[in-house]
């Protein structure tokens, strides 16, 4: 008869479910969201971390620039707001729209999984919008964000995955403002 503790079926399960559905995302109406990107021009890029993030060991000055330099790539100019002054300068640009790149590491307390980090990402991009009844009010909205998490057994992962989801966004704002019209 094979007996398990319970902390080890615990710990199985956990690992069973991250490797089985080692990638969720979770996203917005794409279509219409990215509707939200046509003439975009420019976007202030922050990165935000939690203490556990930086503890990780993850670089967030390197996906910072990553980010920045994928969106310049793209055609769309990319504010660093790594400095206060920085930011400030950014939002006072006249588009006033923000890349959030959301950042959430943490290192698994379970000895049975080893060196194992789950990854919580999300890029929110935050515009001014105007409402519908009322032209004249205008309130910083999230028009398009992508949620992603898995586990991981390094932390390069991070970066890849943070890549991969600004790749997104830029196939998203592609999609709706061709090279040719820029």
């Amino acid at each position: 008869m094979c007996r398990f503790k319970r902390g080890n079926v615990l710990a199985t399960l956990v690992l069973a479910f991250g490797l089985l559905c080692s990638h969720v995302f979770a996203m917005v109406d794409y279509e219409r969201s990215s509707l939200s990107l046509r003439g975009l021009q420019e976007v202030c890029v922050f990165v935000s971390y939690t203490t556990t993030t930086k503890e990780a060991g993850v670089d967030s000055r390197q996906i910072q620039a990553d980010t920045e330099l994928k969106l310049r790539l793209a055609g769309i100019n990319a504010f660093s707001t790594e400095d206060l002054l920085s930011a400030v300068e950014c939002l006072q640009t006249p588009a006033r729209a923000s890349l959030f790149v959301h950042l959430h590491v943490n290192k698994s307390t379970w000895p049975v999984l080893g060196d194992v980090y789950f990854n919580s990402i999300k890029l929110e991009l935050v515009q001014e919008a105007c409402l519908i009844r009322d032209s004249s009010i205008t309130v910083p909205t999230v028009t398009w964000h992508i949620d992603w998490c898995q586990l991981i057994g390094e932390l390069k992962g991070t970066r890849d995955a943070v890549k991969d989801l600004v790749d997104q966004f830029v196939n998203a704002y592609l999609s709706v403002n061709p090279k040719e019209e820029r």
